[in-house]
């Protein structure tokens, strides 16, 4: 499987579009071209490999804004055990994940959903903890 997203990103204040291709093959590649800036990233799934590039984007002040940076977005245990980690689920504190919160995580997202590998992971940790109905 090799796609390919077209993804919004801000830098230093302004919009402009990511490139975002996708590889299968023995591990999960991604390719991520920015203006002239070319990245890659490969891991055992698609979440963890997009998590290592967003080191490098962070760093730089470079946000993309796409599911896989969205702050309620987050792979089930299961997702990133058993298949590649390309979707994942859209959470509200309190309530359960059901397969209709899934979300690709190069779909674009929002700029005020965007946040930091360490926010995201936080609010992750928060839902797990929280009471669900």
């Amino acid at each position: 499987m090799d796609e390919k997203y077209i993804v919004p990103c801000i830098i230093a204040g302004r919009t402009t579009d990511a490139v975002i291709k996708i590889e299968d093959k023995e591990y999960c590649k991604i390719l991520l071209t920015i203006e002239d800036m070319t990245l890659s990233s490969e891991d055992e799934n698609y979440f963890y490999a997009l998590a290592k590039l967003r080191k490098t984007l962070e760093t730089n002040d470079i946000k993309l804004l796409c599911q896989g940076c969205a702050g309620n977005v987050y792979p089930s245990p299961m997702i990133l055990d058993m298949g590649d980690a390309i979707r994942a689920y859209k959470m509200t504190l309190g309530k359960q994940a059901k397969m209709s919160d899934l979300v690709c995580i190069f779909e674009p997202c929002k700029p005020e959903d965007y946040a930091t590998i360490e926010e995201q992971k936080s609010f992750y940790e928060a839902w797990v903890k929280s009471e669900k109905r």
